[in-house]
């Protein structure tokens, strides 16, 4: 590439004849810049299985591999192992190490198969593709490269592409069921062969479209521009909530982005784009949206200005729909800018939009509002967030070890900076069943009972600050309760007709002495509450009777 990059087109043309490797269509690549570019991610390949290994593939297949000669009908492709899964890995591997001997910073992508459609023809010999890849370069490698391209039928009205970013990138990238075999996504793949440091491994979508066709129009309404605007969208938008790290839409010159011409008109799918970038640009955070209609997509982002994204996508084709949007964990300006692209920006049969999208200040927004978006458009909304509600803050508690009976008390510490100050309310979410919170304090008190002992309890606190909306925060913490010790009784002083006995044990728990003249019946002649351990205590009545039994019971709770 370095020695093609070098030369001009005249004298590639001389050298690459001389060496049997002429290609006029690489003539463009012939630019006569030694200087290195500095090209820093490098993607090994471009569906590298498409060889003719697989039957899917068969004959010469359509990815030239040079390492099994052409044609097929003379050498042999289908399961070649010089086509397989497991060589390319090791020619990945290979080439890794090189390239970083040189530039470490050097970022190396392998080809890997989409799932889940692909593994219904990746498969031979039982093997799948992306598994044997990365069982020999998953180590040696920064990225992995996936395409999608979904069959939608043949003038299609959006209701058989629409649906599909939903039915099939979250698999895609997470999997599904075992998250084993052809159930695995590719994160699953990549969490098997490089357990130690996963995310060092990031997910390059780089070609995605749609092979079927889409009707122009229905009625003189534009259906193939909205549509392919949406679709697009919601893509990009999936896969960034998904965590995918490079997303490109194949292809540039082609009519939906900048189309082949030197006017380069703008498409549906770079106005689709552009809104995007009005949601979200690089170093902004997803947040969770969710939407409960089917055909009412929507996903946010937290912008590193503070704004609020949101994207809400309109996949009814025939109705506008009113979607009542609730923000929680944040505060919302009532005032922001709404961006819209969608039917309204195209006229009769033609793909190409006549208008890009329309900009427009807005109100009415805040933590709970309605908007109405029309039918195949899309819509952002951008609405600052405002200072005021954050949530309080609690101080962490440590763990504490106690015996049982031992009093574990303390009162929580919370914080809340908003002015004027809300009211705090204390919790529990979870504790055992004795322990106790005061609601207006956060007094915590706990006393374990002897049947609590030899336990590890897990107790978690929240206090919520009364805000508009509420918010809370929690801490949580452990009490390990010490195993029982049973108590020891042994005479010390018989004196005048009184017994007198020492009582030796853990500290915490409560005693009590009980008597018997028969070991049935059993009288508590003393009790005493967490006492300092040993004690002492004299039966002054010994006398009255010819024979009496002893015996010291632990709590609590006591008899």
């Amino acid at each position: 590439m370095a020695k093609l990059r070098s030369s001009s087109q005249s004298v590639y043309q001389t050298w690459a004849t001389a060496d049997g490797v002429y290609d006029a269509t690489f003539n463009f690549l012939a630019i006569n810049h030694p200087t290195p570019v500095g090209i820093k991610y490098w993607e090994i390949g471009n569906e590298t299985f498409g060889t003719g290994y697989y039957a899917a593939t068969s004959g010469n297949g359509y990815s030239v591999n040079y390492a099994v000669p052409y044609p097929y009908t003379s050498h042999t492709r289908l399961g070649n192992p010089a086509l397989s899964p497991a060589n390319y890995g090791q020619q990945v591997k290979a080439f890794s190490l090189a390239m970083k001997a040189v530039d470490p910073t050097i970022k190396i992508g392998a080809v890997v198969s989409t799932p889940l459609g692909d593994y219904s023809w990746d498969v031979f010999g039982g093997q799948h593709w992306t598994p044997q890849v990365l069982a020999q370069c998953a180590t040696n490698i920064d990225f992995i490269i996936a395409h999608w391209y979904f069959y939608n039928g043949n003038n299609d009205n959006g209701s058989s592409l629409l649906p599909s970013v939903a039915a099939n990138i979250p698999s895609m990238i997470n999997g599904t069921g075992s998250h084993t075999g052809t159930s695995s996504g590719l994160k699953d793949w990549i969490n098997q062969y490089r357990p130690n440091d996963p995310t060092n491994v990031s997910i390059f979508i780089t070609e995605f479209g749609y092979t079927g066709s889409v009707t122009n129009a229905i009625s003189g309404t534009p259906i193939i521009g909205p549509v392919t605007a949406l679709f697009d969208a919601d893509s990009y938008s999936t896969w960034m909530s998904y965590g995918v790290s490079n997303i490109c839409f194949l292809e540039m010159n082609k009519t939906p982005f900048l189309g082949d011409s030197s006017s380069l008109t703008r498409g549906e799918t770079f106005f689709a784009i552009e809104l995007l970038h009005a949601m979200a640009a690089p170093g902004d955070m997803y947040v969770q949206a969710t939407s409960d209609t089917s055909t009412m997509r929507a996903h946010a982002a937290l912008q590193q200005s503070g704004n609020l994204g949101l994207v809400l996508l309109n996949e009814n084709r025939t109705s506008s729909q009113t979607v009542n949007v609730t923000i929680t964990n944040a505060s919302l300006s009532s005032t922001g800018t709404v961006y819209q692209f969608g039917t309204a920006n195209f006229s009769g049969t033609g793909e190409t939009p006549v208008s890009g999208p329309s900009t427009n200040s807005a109100s009415g927004f805040g933590n709970s509002f309605s908007i109405t978006v029309p039918a195949y458009t899309m819509m952002v909304l951008v609405v600052p967030t405002v200072a005021g509600n954050t949530p309080p803050t609690l101080a962490p508690i440590e763990n504490q070890t106690v015996n049982a009976g031992q009093t574990v008390a303390f009162t929580a510490s919370a914080t809340d900076t908003n002015q004027p100050p809300p009211a705090l309310t204390f919790s529990l979410l979870s504790a055992p069943t004795n322990a106790t919170l005061d609601a207006n304090t956060g007094g915590f008190s706990w006393r374990p009972l002897v049947s609590q002992a030899s336990t590890t309890n897990s107790i978690t606190l929240e206090v919520t600050a009364n805000g508009t909306p509420n918010l809370s925060t929690t801490q949580s913490f452990t009490v390990t309760v010490n195993p029982l010790t049973l108590p020891l009784a042994s005479p010390v002083a018989w004196s005048n007709g009184q017994f007198t006995l020492q009582v030796s044990g853990e500290s915490g728990p409560d005693y009590a002495v009980q008597m018997s003249t028969n070991l049935v019946d059993w009288n508590t002649l003393f009790t005493t509450n967490s006492p300092p351990m040993p004690f002492e205590w004299t039966d002054t009545n010994t006398a009255l009777l010819p024979v009496q039994f002893y015996r010291i019971e632990v709590g609590p709770p006591l008899p």
